[in-house]
């Protein structure tokens, strides 16, 4: 059982510091110029580089309380690039620009941004894999998107929409959080009923056609391009020390004395075993608490259209 009054009391902890009606609203970023940047990232000394660049397309499409469009483009995400077969995907990949490549909305946040990405590539198909991508788009919008794909995926969506994952209560808690976090609903996230019929409903309007074209607009996109680099780890270590040398010459000896006793502190807390009382606390089964036999779970046969369904009535609420 949850002890509320102990919760209660730690999150006071942190939280009296501040003034009831304290303000701390994020300004919204404002719409960025095109921009292309070219990082690196770490790989092992000596190891190939050829087909590992990783590159990256993004820009915000979103607020947080838009929950019809931001479920919207996770269905254009997964009809786009979803499996190998999906057009935007296939495209990629039959050309040999990318062993990879996928679409992805970030939401959680006050403003959810679309990502296309292609992984392990090389920095030299920029500019062919942005022709594919045009050149795909383009041609869905011409001819319109299949529906019947477009409803797949819009069925999985639900699915995994309406089935919270475990721990339910923890995973509710966060959802409330994708709001209440900026001065929403904090029930925004917790009810899908009508974004979802929405959504369903416009699969025979040009809804979906019209957010596919605004979200490839060639306007507030920034590109990154990462760069391996198998001496990168080499320069970021000498950094580093570079920068504690310059740290500790700061300190004076009794500083230096008391660092080296919290180190050797913390080490002797971390080797000393723990007491049989502590141990103790920690939640065990013993072989009495198991059942000799399975547990049988109960099936209802039924038949739907001519076909006989197995269900298993069992509890999923955690």
């Amino acid at each position: 059982a949850l002890h509320i009054e102990a919760v209660l009391k730690k999150i006071a902890h942190y939280l009296d510091a501040y003034e009831e009606g304290e303000s701390f609203d994020l300004p919204d970023q404002a719409v960025v110029p095109n921009t292309t940047v070219r990082s690196y990232y770490p790989v092992a000394k000596g190891e190939e580089t050829k087909e590992k660049t990783q590159i990256t397309f993004g820009k915000v499409v979103a607020s947080f309380d838009e929950i019809q469009k931001i479920l919207a483009i996770n269905i254009l995400s997964d009809y786009l690039t979803g499996s190998n077969d999906a057009p935007l995907k296939k495209a990629i990949l039959e050309a040999h620009l990318a062993q990879d490549f996928y679409t992805a909305i970030t939401d959680g946040i006050k403003q959810p941004f679309f990502v296309v990405s292609a992984v392990n590539t090389e920095e030299k198909r920029l500019l062919e894999i942005k022709k594919v991508i045009r050149q795909v788009i383009d041609e869905i919008l011409e001819k319109g998107i299949n529906k019947t794909q477009l409803e797949a995926s819009l069925n999985q969506l639900e699915f995994t929409t309406r089935d919270v994952s475990e721990p339910k209560g923890l995973m509710h808690n966060l959802l409330v959080l994708s709001s209440q976090l900026y001065g929403g609903d904090p029930a925004l996230y917790l009810s899908y009923e009508a974004p979802l019929k929405a959504l369903r409903e416009a699969l025979s309007t040009h809804y979906y056609e019209d957010l596919l074209q605004s979200l490839f607009e060639d306007n507030g996109v920034a590109t990154v391009v990462m760069v391996p680099d198998d001496h990168l780890s080499e320069r970021m270590a000498e950094e580093e020390k570079e920068k504690l040398a310059v740290i500790k010459s700061s300190w004076d000896q009794e500083t230096l004395k008391q660092v080296i006793a919290e180190n050797e502190a913390l080490d002797a807390w971390h080797e000393t075993p723990d007491t049989p009382e502590a141990l103790a606390t920690i939640p065990k089964l013993s072989l009495s608490d198991l059942k000799d036999q399975p547990e049988e779970l109960k099936t209802n046969v039924q038949t739907i259209d001519g076909v006989t369904v197995l269900t298993h009535p069992s509890p999923i609420d955690g």
